[in-house]
């Protein structure tokens, strides 16, 4: 499709086949009846970009097949090792509610391992695994960004930057497409990033035609209904004006920057990926009779249609055009942009205050963040998203130490739709507040209801997996992204670069772990009753180290066992070298009396969470 394509070939060195059979997508090959008592069968695929993938497959082959057992099996396992090495996490509790959590954590990575590192993000549903054929609803070939993204969102803290990049990568190859399908459909420069695309980037959402019958029809209104911009004649009521999509994978493309210091990547693939969002939001947005720029209609996300000035993509704009206007002047380029951007920036509206409920009702006495401004034709709540909180996660514009923190608690304690679906990121917005009551009461509550398959794997809504009554079939990989990302923010955020170490671990829990950090730190630590014992930094680039003193009173820094910092204050500040390693200990318990213990391989006892089909080791 476009030159993109897939190719399995199966071969063994150790016997020849009587017969090979290619029948439609059936493969049938047919082994002697006197063979060895131990042969090997080699499968080999490939997922092209430009070439055939048969011939790709085929290639690999042969240079597997020209290799001994014992080197590919080496190979293999080194890979592994390298794999799980780059961090560790393990927690536990009473209740092992850690030791179930921390199992879901690891067949995430492990599923993401098999499958996310070809030159195609896996797809969100089935990703991971097909049960009976490809059951899904909708288009085998289009992703949605919002769920594609859960696939990479615990990549980074993970430490497995490697394959985090494979989504900007991706969009980079979709470049030219997007720029021409942006032209086509808007008139205007820029990049416009469609909530669902086709792996190349084109979209069938905003439909141009003069026949009045869209593809999909059902899922289409005229743009005539209340859309004053853009060339297209038809839009998919659910997703077609979303705008907040391009904003997400900016911020994808700047965190990669931001964990790996990779200037040479920022400068020449994030910096002009960021620049086209941008240009394509000034585009869209309108300045009107009150000097400030609006955006009507829009959709908030899937669950609120046709609005006015959507939070999540309000506040998308005032997370990264900081961002691209800060690039634009150390790079010294697209000055009249980064002056359009300014200024959009400085006449955005005043953000909607009030609670929305499901039938339309609006409480303006609730001082809380709206999901948008206004509505239209849709009065009602559609999905179960929640816009509003998308300016806690992923575009931290709020959460711990904000100076809108109370609102910002508010807005998530009215959410409309707390814990609805697999995708659902309650537990991130909980722990990036530090809501330390919630966060893990919610991070197990998600895993309760959507960890359904036996192995470990995710469903998208709360039914059984086995039989099942719906077309959601297979094992989807947004659930296991989101707990994911969860586990790792309760234990460990640095955001807005201040490294905050268990920020929103339960009392109840305790644990090691090790995950990197903004800014090229590698943070470990071992906890007991939600409070570290000690903290670990290492430096990967050098440079200044500013973490939230994890206790309440005077923190010691060591470097290779001599003091190099003592500091009571709330955010400690310090100087590294690369490859340096500092130690911090709390001063009343010195990490002299600390007895380390060996990681044990141990069974989980949690029988009961086995009869639900839930991860972890059983007797």
């Amino acid at each position: 499709m476009l030159g993109r394509g897939t190719g399995v070939v199966v071969g063994t060195s150790s016997l020849a086949p009587d017969s090979i059979v290619v029948k439609d997508k059936v493969a049938t090959m047919t082994l002697p009846g006197k063979r060895p008592g131990e042969c090997s069968i080699i499968i080999s695929a490939e997922v092209t970009l430009k070439t055939d993938p048969l011939e790709a497959a085929n290639a690999q082959l042969a240079e597997a097949l020209a290799k001994p057992m014992a080197t590919l099996r080496a190979e293999h396992e080194a890979w592994w090792k390298d794999y799980w090495s780059k961090s560790f996490l393990r927690m536990h509790s009473a209740d092992q509610q850690a030791e179930w959590l921390t199992a879901a954590y690891h067949v995430h990575l492990y599923t993401l391992a098999c499958v996310n590192r070809g030159p195609f993000p896996a797809s969100y549903g089935g990703g991971g695994l097909l049960i009976e054929g490809d059951a899904r609803d909708g288009s085998k070939v289009e992703d949605w960004v919002q769920e594609v993204r859960f696939n990479f969102m615990p990549l980074y803290a993970a430490n497995r930057l490697e394959m985090a990049k494979g989504l900007p990568d991706a969009f980079s190859r979709m470049v030219p497409f997007l720029e021409k399908q942006t032209q086509n459909v808007f008139g205007w420069d820029g990049i416009w990033v469609p909530e669902t695309y086709a792996p190349w980037g084109m979209s069938s959402t905003l439909s141009i035609t003069d026949d009045n019958a869209p593809e999909n029809a059902a899922w289409f209104h005229s743009a005539e209904r209340n859309v004053t911009y853009g060339r297209f004649s038809h839009f998919a009521t659910h997703v077609g004006l979303i705008f907040t999509s391009g904003l997400e994978i900016s911020h994808h493309y700047l965190a990669y920057y931001r964990y790996s210091g990779d200037e040479e990547y920022l400068r020449k693939q994030a910096y002009p990926f960021v620049r086209g969002v941008c240009e394509f939001i000034c585009g869209l947005v309108r300045k009107e009779a009150d000097g400030r720029y609006h955006l009507d209609p829009a959709n908030a996300l899937e669950t609120w249609w046709q609005v006015r000035d959507p939070a999540d993509t309000f506040d998308g704009i005032r997370a990264i055009f900081p961002q691209f206007i800060e690039l634009s002047e150390r790079y010294g380029k697209d000055a009249r942009l980064r002056a359009k951007c300014q200024e959009v920036l400085a006449a955005l509206p005043d953000h909607s205050i009030g609670k929305w409920h499901d039938d339309g009702r609006v409480d303006a006495t609730v001082d809380a963040y709206a999901p948008a401004a206004g509505k239209h034709g849709f009065p009602n709540r559609i999905n179960c998203e929640n816009p509003a909180l998308y300016r806690v996660y992923p575009f931290g514009l709020s959460g711990i130490g904000a100076p809108d923190y109370d609102r910002a608690v508010r807005t998530f304690v009215y959410r409309t739709t707390p814990l609805w679906w697999g995708w659902s990121m309650d537990a991130i917005w909980a722990a990036r507040l530090g809501l330390k009551d919630q966060a893990c009461v919610l991070l197990a509550e998600h895993a309760r209801r959507f960890n359904t398959w036996p192995y470990g794997g995710w469903e998208v809504i709360h039914c059984r997996p086995v039989p099942r009554d719906n077309s959601f079939a297979p094992p989807f990989l947004d659930g296991g992204g989101c707990s994911a990302t969860a586990l790792q923010e309760i234990l460990m955020q640095s955001h807005g670069g201040v490294i905050r170490v268990v920020p929103a671990l339960s009392a109840l829990w305790g644990g090691v772990f090790q995950l990197r950090a903004e800014g090229g730190f590698l943070v470990a630590a071992d906890v007991t009753d939600g409070v570290p014992k000690l903290v670990e930094i290492r430096s990967l680039w050098g440079g200044k180290c500013r973490i939230e003193n994890p206790w309440n009173g005077p923190c010691n820094v060591i470097k290779d066992k001599e003091a190099i910092f003592r500091s009571d204050q709330k955010t400690l500040e310090f100087d590294t070298v690369k490859d340096g390693i500092y130690l911090l200990e709390f001063a009343d318990k010195p990490a002299a009396s600390y007895q380390p213990q060996p990681l044990e391989e141990r069974y989980s006892e949690a029988r009961g969470y086995a009869a639900h089909g839930l991860p972890g080791r059983h007797d």
